[in-house]
């Protein structure tokens, strides 16, 4: 018998045993037939295989460097030799054994497949790209191929061509659960929320076991405003996987957001003893210690952030906007320094450096970088920080000459804030522009009455068409970023008393309900989102204002709050009349009407201090020390360009943090009682 024959006769006995499971009698019958022919390629790809499948990596790249020696184009050794070489991670050797292979076996779609993801996770995802879209054409019902190559080309931008490649693998294999999480990811980072939420159900309904995609669709829900509907999604991720810290740090991120700041303390505080290295979960929970009065613990969650990553550039942006809060203003300088030196891009830093910058009277780069807030809404990790940007056309407005073409102004953020830039409006008139406000409905008729020639509309949807609402404009604007133009320096502020007017008959109907005076109007609440809790106090809070003999005190609070006024004028034995035939949150025209019956205003920052504000009464506002986020009562100053009428009373540096309007408050009863003494003209 030849040795030829004997050799074929060995090999075909050994690849019986192997099939039979006899891998030890196999490997023997091999390594025998390398004693024979010591070059024989088939024997030498099994024995690399089976040292292989024992973990004996050095051995099996041995075998098949030696088979590949033999036969340079073996394409399964080759492509045998790269699996061992990537799993050993000599990435670079691995990606020319696969080149070889291909080389060898143009149409070997494993090798391929390989090739390309190796591409792209050694940063070379454009030479991936050359890959997969060879493949597509080449085997052009392989979906993982046309999932790999959109999957590659969202990552370098390239959306419409990735979004059809996502859709080629979804026709093809509609159960492909990882392209549908793929398109998911791209419906989202192009502003498609509702698409996303779509796709990633379908994911779930693929895969009904996998947290991965529950949390996703978590986050999804939330960026979209579904606030509750995220917070059910996310527990049912940390359902899936109970251990696994990423779920419940997600938890705690939605309940954060939509305002459950206790369960979210409580929640991220868990995600930290269950894996204490991850800087986000830190960074999560000093912002829900901050929403719960906590700064102080806060900032040491920050610090443990900063200790686990140090170039944390919204760690230290968050870290500039506490330490700005209690009062340690170089301290929030140089954090916010060390942000936009780290991040400079991020538009969550550039917007709040905007809003300090505005804080301090450095108008020009405050207003340019104050319009990030817009760049935050479609940055998905700041969404629910930022506003959402209208579509163009018309144009937006820069500055230019408004003579003989109309601009249309729409409100961006809450009632307050809708009050105090409103200011700005009687300037675009002035520019002989015809200006179509859109705002608020409640705000309509105050708009109306106060700028007639001003076409004042509600609010409609931000994607409503302009022509389906017949409005012909030339540009467009939002309310705020007409400071820009219209607010570049103090001495642009005009002096005037007031600029929003109230219905007169109803004043003085209050104004006899309530009877004699004077009459003091308090409020002590913010219902902002966010920073509300900052701008907050309790009614009994302000007992040293409320035991002002002499005075009526007249409840200015919005919201339900009549339990808290019966109670308190219970407790401290004063008059504090509350007048539930005003409502705010319905009907904002009365409310006016009820500010512009007192005779003094007290109040904290909110919607009740701007209106006070805005129709030119005497007004007493408290800050807390820092109050970064309302920069526009800006730095140390004791009165506001926006309102003549308005005084400003700050606590600064308050020797205890847990009763940070503590100073503040007796300040402004003691000089109460001086003002009481004096003859109030009507």
């Amino acid at each position: 018998m030849s040795t030829s024959r004997h050799v074929r006769q060995i090999l075909l006995s050994a690849t019986e045993d192997y099939k039979a499971g006899r891998v030890d009698s196999a490997r023997s019958k091999y390594l025998s037939v390398l004693e024979l022919d010591q070059a024989n390629v088939d024997a030498l790809t099994m024995l690399g295989g089976i040292s292989h499948s024992r973990g004996l990596n050095d051995d099996a790249l041995v075998f098949f460097n030696r088979a590949t020696s033999a036969m340079p184009q073996h394409a399964m050794a080759l492509y045998n030799k790269a699996v061992i070489l990537e799993g050993m991670g000599r990435t670079k050797e691995a990606i020319a054994a696969y080149q070889d292979c291909l080389r060898a076996k143009p149409d070997y779609a494993e090798a391929a497949m390989n090739l390309g993801v190796l591409l792209h996770e050694g940063g070379d995802t454009v030479a991936a790209i050359s890959i997969f879209r060879k493949f597509v054409q080449r085997l052009p019902n392989d979906a993982r191929f046309h999932y790999n190559l959109g999957y590659c080309l969202a990552l370098i931008g390239d959306a419409p061509s990735a979004e059809h490649s996502l859709n080629a693998a979804l026709q093809r294999e509609p159960a492909y659960a990882a392209a549908w999480l793929a398109l998911a990811n791209l419906y989202a980072d192009t502003q498609r929320l509702n698409l996303a939420i779509q796709a990633i159900g379908h994911a779930i309904k693929v895969e009904p076991k996998n947290a991965e995609y529950y949390t996703v669709l978590g986050n999804l829900l939330s960026q979209n405003g579904q606030l509750h509907e995220a917070i059910q999604v996310h527990r049912m991720a940390h359902g899936l996987c109970p251990s696994h810290a990423k779920y419940l740090n997600n938890l705690g991120a939605g309940l954060l957001t939509a305002g459950a700041f206790t369960e979210a303390k409580e929640i991220l505080s868990e995600a930290i003893q269950r894996d204490p290295l991850q800087a986000e979960y830190h960074f999560n929970l000093a912002q829900a210690l901050d929403a719960n009065g906590q700064p102080y613990d806060a900032i040491n969650a920050l610090e443990s952030a900063l200790c686990l990553r140090q170039e944390y550039g919204d760690a230290y942006q968050s870290l500039s906007v506490l330490f700005a809060d209690i009062g340690w203003q170089v301290a929030s300088r140089l954090c916010q320094e060390r942000a936009k030196e780290l991040d400079p891009q991020n538009p969550y830093i550039c917007s709040a450096s905007g809003a300090v910058n505005l804080a301090e009277g450095n108008f020009k780069a405050g207003w340019v970088e104050f319009e990030s807030r817009f760049t935050m809404w479609s940055d998905l990790r700041y969404r629910q920080k930022g506003v959402a940007p209208r579509s163009t056309p018309p144009q937006i407005w820069g500055g230019e000459n408004l003579t003989g073409k109309t601009i249309l102004v729409w409100t961006e953020q809450g009632i307050g804030d809708e009050v105090l830039y409103s200011g700005m409006l009687p300037d675009l008139v002035s520019m002989s522009g015809k200006v179509v406000f859109q705002c608020s409905r409640r705000m309509v008729p105050i708009f109306q009455r106060s700028f007639p020639t001003i076409d004042v509309r509600a609010s409609p949807t931000p994607d409503s068409n302009l022509t389906e609402l017949g409005i012909t404009a030339n540009y467009q604007s939002s309310l705020v970023s007409l400071g820009r133009y219209l607010r570049p320096s103090f001495e642009s502020f005009p002096h005037r008393q007031s600029y929003l007017k109230y219905d007169d008959e109803r004043v003085s109907e209050l104004r006899s309900r309530y009877g004699a005076g004077p009459l003091v109007g308090i409020s002590w609440q913010s219902q902002a989102p966010q920073i509300g809790q900052k701008k907050s106090i309790n009614l009994a809070d302000l007992a040293p204002v409320l035991k002002v003999p002499g005075v009526r005190f007249v409840s200015l609070q919005y919201g339900d709050c009549a339990q808290e006024v019966q109670s308190v004028s219970k407790e401290l034995g004063v008059e504090i009349i509350h007048d539930p035939s005003v409502n705010p949150l319905k009907d904002m025209d009365t409310f006016f009407a009820q500010v512009a019956a007192m005779d003094l205003i007290i109040s904290t920052s909110n919607t009740t201090a701007h209106v006070a504000g805005a129709i030119g009464r005497p007004t007493w506002v408290m800050l807390r020390p820092g109050a970064a986020s309302l920069w526009y009562w800006f730095k140390d100053r004791t009165d506001s360009p926006w309102y003549k009428s308005v005084r400003l009373f700050r606590t600064s540096n308050a020797p205890q943090l847990q009763d940070p309007f503590g100073v503040c408050v007796e300040v402004v009863g003691k000089e109460l009682r001086g003002w009481n003494t004096k003859v109030i003209d009507k």
